[in-house]
């Protein structure tokens, strides 16, 4: 039976929960002792079948190597293909046209009498005879002798010719008539509307739109592995300094105690994280990756 004597401690990485364990050879501790004690370990208490094949004085613990994935782009359809339906609406012209506001018709005119005046010589008193008494002086008058008087009286018959005068008098030169009128259309200009180009409708095709997104796939499961971590008695306030400063450089945030605290380990196990290191202990992989000196 194979015998090994070991001083059991709590490691550097006690603060994991989920840390399976560390071991050292030569007895040497591997973390911030607590307390100390001497275990015996056989072949059948081992931490690990699987322990690395160490040299003496060398501490190991069993770390997380995460997930290895890998930023992938992608095309992928953020919108699918569709159709838009645009609606061109009729159009319309002004024109002039000639419209009939009064209708062609007839009407019947008296056309009046033409007269013309003329002259002519009227008789307004006939020609006539007459007795006319001469004077009685041309005779002797007989006295004493009956109708002596009268026998002295003497007549004659004159003729008088027809008194005629000039008058002005019209005459018909053209009887009177109907004449037909013919009554020519009425047309007035006018402005319309028409319809030029009914209205119509216009099938748009939209192509898919696409864009080109990153993602992160796993391309290796994250397993368990030994890994080699700083010993407890290589270690010193020194290189926690130079750890934490090279945090504080990375963009972490450790805290500013001498020693690791929690805070600090969770500092460590992001920056592990994010550089895919192995998670769970201040392994040396993990110090030359912030660029510290290893002890």
């Amino acid at each position: 039976m194979k015998v090994v004597k070991v001083v059991t401690a709590t490691l550097v990485c006690a603060s994991m929960p989920w840390l399976m364990g560390c071991a050292c050879k030569s007895g040497y501790a591997c973390g911030q002792a607590k307390h100390t004690q001497t275990t015996m370990l056989t072949s059948n208490n081992l931490p690990s079948a699987d322990m690395p094949n160490a040299a003496p004085g060398e501490c190991w613990a069993k770390c997380f190597i995460p997930p290895q994935v890998q930023t992938v782009s992608e095309r992928v359809c953020v919108k699918e293909a569709s159709e838009r339906v645009e609606i061109i609406p009729a159009e319309y012209e002004f024109v002039e046209e000639q419209v009939c506001v009064k209708p062609a018709a007839t009407q019947l005119v008296e056309v009046p009498a033409q007269y013309e005046s003329y002259s002519q010589t009227v008789i307004v008193e006939p020609g006539h005879t007459d007795w006319v008494r001469e004077d009685a002086g041309r005779c002797a008058t007989l006295t004493g002798q009956p109708g002596g008087a009268a026998a002295c009286d003497v007549f004659c018959l004159v003729s008088y010719p027809p008194v005629e005068k000039t008058i002005m008098a019209e005459r018909l030169v053209q009887a009177a008539t109907i004449r037909e009128i013919n009554i020519p259309a009425e047309f007035q200009t006018i402005r319309t509307q028409r319809l030029a180009r009914p209205a119509t409708c216009k099938r748009i095709e939209i192509p898919a739109e696409f864009a080109t997104v990153e993602k992160t796939v796993t391309v290796g499961n994250g397993r368990w592995e030994w890994k080699k971590v700083v010993c407890e008695r290589t270690t010193s306030t020194d290189m926690y300094k130079n750890v934490k400063t090279a945090l504080r450089n990375a963009g972490y945030t450790p805290t500013e105690a001498e020693a690791l605290e929690e805070a600090d380990w969770v500092a460590i196990k992001k920056y592990q994280t994010d550089n895919r290191l192995a998670v769970g202990a201040l392994t040396v992989e993990t110090l030359e990756n912030l660029g510290v000196s290893v002890p």
